[in-house]
């Protein structure tokens, strides 16, 4: 199982990511501290904090402290549209290794929370769940 210090390190070394053809660069102190005030009134246990913007998109990537174990939650807008499948996985790719298991979830309504409405969401599986 992967330590917070892990995952930090490893958000921490992220090359700028291209999605579909857009190189995104990491995003200017203004924008970090603004994302990072915000994600703090929804998520508390961000341990740590990547953002990079480009080509109309914005990806969002953090460290979070939840009751599964540290996780790599990553998200990805676009300022006008849903990101495409080909975006999502490009995503994927630019931060987990091939054969690591990520997923997209729907919560349940009542935990349903839409900051941005062009925004897709993945996350590392737990190990602890056992899917594989």
């Amino acid at each position: 199982m992967q330590t917070l210090d892990d995952f930090t390190y490893r958000i921490g070394i992220l090359s700028p990511p291209k999605i579909q053809g857009h190189l995104l660069r990491p995003a200017y102190a203004e924008d970090l501290a603004k994302t990072s005030e915000m994600m703090k009134e929804i998520a508390e246990g961000i341990a740590a904090i990547r953002i990079f913007k480009g080509g109309g998109f914005r990806m969002i990537v953090s460290v979070d402290n939840t009751k599964h174990g540290p996780l790599i939650h990553a998200s990805l807008s676009h300022r006008a549209r849903i990101p495409t499948w080909p975006e999502i996985t490009d995503m994927k790719r630019s931060i987990w290794e091939p054969e690591e298991d990520v997923m997209m979830l729907l919560p349940r309504e009542s935990d349903y929370v839409n900051i941005h409405e062009f925004a897709m969401h993945l996350w590392t599986t737990p190990t602890g769940w056992g899917i594989r």
